[in-house]
């Protein structure tokens, strides 16, 4: 790299970074990850996936034992959950660089890894503990193994290939097979070194490729009987193929929205990128030719899956961002009508989003940090919109742009500690039970509204032992307090009330309130000890 690509690099790997030990658990799939890296230590099956109110997030293996190498290296925390994420989109930006700039050049290979930094979906999968950042990285080193097979064969690169399709089926399974057979194909369709691609010889190194998925399937099977990967072929091929999971589901055009919108500073540039890219593959340029098939292999069939997520087709935001790149020299466009509205309409949707963290935190009565830390964002996005309209003509402004997106993301992850207040009641009803009672206490966590796996897992890591009273009557929840051991209890408003009314309103408690963020809805959580129930705790 060239020195002040170095830097900005370096402020690159910063946003990845920040504030990566400081924001609590994500529920609901970070918080169930962490609790299977959790188990899988602690238990030494590091087969199945297993953790509390976690079920439905089950997949193969590979991210969760990256988590639980992790532990070992950095102890139970969230850092420690989030660093394999963090190589994954590290990784992912050191290849686009490294080898984007063999068939693009330097100077539009850095754009594109300035671009993809500017991703607020993509920064966020660096810091949320997800598998979408490893199948991400998989997925890109699958991509640059086909292209370097397409364009100059190599047994390094093709090796490489398998080496990411093999770790990408025991990341998430199907995504991979997926991405890597239809950009086979379209490359097969459309470019004139296609012969080359036979060279990936998948009669041979397929099988070789699958076999640790198999060989951890068969041993899942020793261990089990099959009943987990039964489970596996039901939830995750038969349901989606039929329906969506979780009502997770919008019309055809989704993806394609989304993805625009997480590029929301490059919104003006899309248009006109993609006719662009498109005309120049039909005039059979190479670079737009793999950055066309690129993309459509990531994202155009998961348009119709019934079941929709934005980090399914999170592969195409890296061939995204290099067409994006590309065309970053034109200038804010004018020049058409057509130009005039989107660019307005683009630069109408930053200033709404620059007024809005401005006042909205404020009108809605958020805690004093909340509202200093969007007010001061939402003063830096107003800045760079106006200096972009500014200097709409400017010669440097791609680079103005790609500086400033990248700071203001930087800027917005900064802050997210203060939001999280709102929101991280798990990990305050761990910290108000270890404030009471000592890590002797045995926890009996009650109606757990959404069934947040980061309550446990918090509980666990402070050397609490718990028992899921999920199910339990109210009558048994209340006879578990009478006992001579300490026994702390996690309770719903219903559970509350019912322990009121057998002590005659004498309960002492401490009550946590917070949103759900996956519900946007309030969860109250009453916290009592059997000490604090008359008559009950044998002194």
């Amino acid at each position: 790299m060239q020195k002040k690509q170095f830097y900005i690099f370096l402020i690159i790997c910063a946003l990845l970074l920040i504030n990566n030990w400081s924001i609590p658990l994500w529920d609901q799939d970070e918080a169930a990850y962490a609790g299977f890296g959790y188990t899988m230590c602690e238990s030494g099956n590091w087969l199945v996936p297993n953790f509390m109110y976690s079920d439905v997030h089950r997949k193969p293996p590979l991210h969760f034992w990256n988590i639980a190498i992790s532990y070992k290296l950095f102890g139970y925390n969230e850092f420690a959950v989030r660093f394999p994420s963090f190589l994954a989109v590290l990784g992912t930006f050191l290849l686009m660089f490294f080898q984007g700039k063999k068939f693009l050049g330097q100077t539009y290979a850095f754009k594109g890894l300035m671009v993809i930094a500017g991703s607020f979906l993509v920064t966020a999968i660096a810091k949320i503990s997800v598998t979408d950042a490893t199948v991400l990285f998989t997925s890109t080193l699958c991509a640059f193994g086909i292209i370097n097979t397409l364009r100059n064969p190599s047994w390094q690169w093709i090796f490489l290939f398998w080496l990411g399709f093999a770790l990408g089926t025991l990341t998430k399974g199907p995504p991979i097979i997926i991405f890597s057979i239809s950009f086979i194909a379209l490359l097969a369709f459309l470019h004139p070194l296609r012969k080359n691609l036979l060279k990936l010889r998948p009669l041979f190194f397929l099988p070789f490729a699958l076999v640790p998925l198999f060989l951890w399937g068969y041993l899942t099977y020793l261990n089990d009987g099959g009943v987990f990967l039964s489970w596996m072929y039901d939830w995750y091929i038969v349901k989606r193929i039929n329906g969506n999971v979780f009502g997770q589901t919008a019309p055809i055009g989704t993806h394609i929205v989304a993805i625009s919108i997480f590029f929301l500073s490059f919104f003006a540039y899309i248009p006109r990128a993609l006719v662009a890219v498109t005309k120049k593959m039909l005039q059979k340029e190479e670079a737009s030719v793999i950055l066309v098939a690129w993309f459509v292999a990531g994202w155009f069939l998961y348009e119709f899956s019934p079941s929709k997520l934005p980090a399914y087709v999170i592969v195409a935001h890296v061939p995204f961002a290099f067409i994006i790149a590309l065309y970053l020299e034109n200038g804010i466009p004018f020049k058409t009508k057509f130009d005039k509205i989107f660019t307005g309409f683009h630069f109408f949707i930053q200033f709404v989003a620059a007024i809005g963290l401005c006042i909205v935190p404020a009108i809605l009565n958020f805690p004093s940090g909340v509202c200093v830390s969007a007010f001061v964002v939402g003063l830096f996005l107003l800045f760079i919109t106006i200096f972009i309209i500014v200097k709409r003509n400017h010669p440097s402004l791609s680079r103005y742009q790609l500086i400033f997106t990248i700071l203001f993301v930087l800027a917005s992850w900064s802050v997210v500690p203060q939001i999280s207040q709102l929101i991280n009641s798990s990990k305050r009803v761990a910290d108000v039970i270890e404030k009471k009672v000592s890590p002797m206490g045995h926890v009996f966590i009650g109606r757990n509204y959404g069934n947040q796996p980061s309550l446990p897992f918090y509980l666990l890591n402070k050397g609490f032992t718990i028992t899921d009273a999920t199910y339990f009557t109210n009558e048994q929840l209340f006879e578990a307090s009478k006992t001579k051991q300490l026994n702390i209890f996690v309770l719903s408003n219903e559970q509350y009330n019912y322990f009121c009314e057998q002590t005659s309103n004498k309960i002492k408690s401490e009550m946590v309130s917070t949103l759900i963020i996956d519900r946007v809805q309030k969860s109250d959580y009453y916290i009592v000890s059997s000490r604090d129930i008359p008559n009950n705790f044998a002194q």
